[in-house]
């Protein structure tokens, strides 16, 4: 059964605004809806939300969707969409007690292109769709120059995720979609993660599974499936091909490439390593790809 809740209802303070032209992550922002932030409390649940658009600190365009649980609130799921395009949906959306300073769990996405306004829908509760609330949000607009000398799309994560048995970890992780053509007119596609967080790397309970290396088995095969690698992808349908990166924070692949089309709709989730079907977080990550 579907329930509402209000913006209003909850019984919180508002938290602070971020003033305009301060930076959340890396984006410098100029825009925020709801200013100040809004919450939603329904079924014994309470957090806030607030969505910031501006422009990131190497001259894209930028967004960030953040969400922080109100003090006292349990762990709750959260779902936050715009129409067909997902921009956060949490397992558990860590708590805070009543003495503890609350954090936003922010997602940030760095881009060509701009930013507009649209509707957007929280879900919250029971399956992430017990209550729900419309809001106003600002969404990206991405236009990369799949023509150009080099490109990038890329979503940073900064924030706590709760494990299903109740474990509270911070993770802070960058996943990247690259293309770079140099000279001679070769053309590659790099698909990596920056991060320096020890959950995601080696050793670390998670891992992350992004939809691209569905569709690029050669990229897919140069990705190790063991406790150094950030990344789990399914061992069906390996083409040899790809060539792994390494760096003292990031981990990628790389895939030479004739053409290549640019896919806005993908997704990356964040799982734990040993029980793989416990998504905990699952954020918008496009990636550009092979033209078939």
């Amino acid at each position: 059964m579907w329930g509402t809740a209000s913006g209003q209802e909850a019984a919180e303070p508002p938290v602070p605004d971020t003033p305009l032209g301060v930076p959340t992550l890396n984006c410098v922002v100029d825009a925020a809806l709801p200013n100040p932030p809004e919450s939603a409390a329904a079924g014994g649940f309470s957090f806030f939300y607030q969505a910031l658009a501006g422009v990131a600190t190497d001259g894209r365009a930028c967004t960030v969707h953040r969400v922080m649980n109100a003090a006292g609130s349990p762990p709750t799921p959260v779902r936050w969409r715009a129409a067909d395009e997902l921009l956060i949906e949490m397992a558990r959306l860590g708590r805070c007690g009543a003495g503890d300073d609350c954090e936003w769990f922010a997602v940030a996405r760095y881009f060509d292109g701009g930013f507009d306004h649209g509707p957007s829908r929280l879900g919250f509760g029971l399956n992430a769709d017990a209550f729900q609330v419309d809001t106003e949000s600002l969404l990206a607009v991405t236009d990369p120059n799949v023509g150009g000398v080099s490109a990038s799309v890329g979503t940073e994560v900064s924030g706590a995720v709760v494990t299903a048995d109740g474990r509270k970890l911070n993770v802070a992780f960058t996943v990247k979609s690259r293309l770079v053509r140099e000279g001679g007119g070769t053309l590659s596609l790099i698909y990596e993660v920056v991060t320096a967080a020890p959950e995601l790397r080696s050793g670390g309970e998670l891992a992350l599974v992004w939809e691209v290396f569905d569709r690029v088995p050669a990229a897919a095969a140069a990705i190790r499936n063991d406790d150094d690698s950030p990344f789990l992808v399914s061992q069906a349908g390996r083409v040899e091909g790809g060539t792994a990166l390494s760096g003292a924070d990031s981990y990628g692949v790389a895939v030479a490439v004739e053409e290549l089309v640019y896919a806005p709709g993908l997704t990356v989730s964040l799982v734990e390593r040993s029980h793989p079907e416990e998504t905990l977080l699952v954020v918008p990550m496009p990636a550009f790809l092979p033209a078939r």
